[in-house]
């Protein structure tokens, strides 16, 4: 009973049942990345230090994902997704950079990607985890745009777009923000591992379509 009532609270905090969590071992740490709840991530993050599992290199992941989160290591507080920020950032600018306010647009997405700890990476290890959770970012923002049924439909809701039409779409942004943006705004070099991250989260999940 007692196992029951916890497993509940558990539910109840958007957290997963100790049943689950074991689950997500299995896996580990394909199933850190493959989760989508920045809270569930922590949690997986908790037990992997309980369990002993690779410390440094969790240690690191836990220092990504709170830069990414902020205000996530405040119990059950909800916290901006930085990294989707930086994404809106991007996209916008793939669009409106160059002209006079070049660089001050240049100081500004900078200033964006600091925010999200980007530039906390230092050694080679930290830029592969870095790389990773950016990928994340990919591979969630994709599910999202399918879920999405204002994305997936023509003008005015008045129907669905095909599958090949909603890929596209999506390679269309995704070389918005990987690519055309780091180039319009002279940021080549210090993008290259958000360019990389966000191309092979693409490529991924559609190897035959190009960016």
């Amino acid at each position: 009973m007692e196992f029951s009532i916890r497993g509940q609270a558990k539910k109840k905090e958007g957290l997963l049942t100790e049943e689950e969590l074991a689950k997500r071992f299995l896996n580990w740490p394909d199933a850190f990345y493959q989760e989508r709840s920045p809270k569930i991530r922590l949690q997986m993050l908790d037990r992997a230090d309980e369990l002993g599992l690779a410390k440094e290199e969790n240690a690191l992941r836990r220092q990504i994902l709170l830069a990414r989160y902020p205000a996530l290591a405040k119990k059950g507080a909800e916290s901006p997704d930085l990294y989707l920020r930086a994404w809106m950032e991007f996209r916008f600018e793939a669009h409106n950079a160059g002209g006079p306010f070049a660089r001050k647009k240049r100081a500004e997405a900078l200033q964006v990607l600091k925010d999200m700890g980007y530039f906390q990476a230092e050694t080679e290890e930290e830029k592969r985890l870095l790389a990773q959770e950016i990928s994340h970012l990919g591979t969630l923002y994709i599910s999202l745009c399918h879920e999405d049924k204002g994305y997936t439909s023509v003008v005015f809701g008045l129907g669905s777009l095909s599958q090949d039409t909603i890929v596209r779409k999506i390679a269309t942004e995704f070389r918005s923000v990987a690519i055309d943006a780091p180039r319009k705004l002279s940021l080549e070099k210090e993008c290259e591992i958000w360019t990389r991250s966000l191309v092979s989260a693409f490529q991924a999940l559609y190897p035959e379509e190009e960016l």
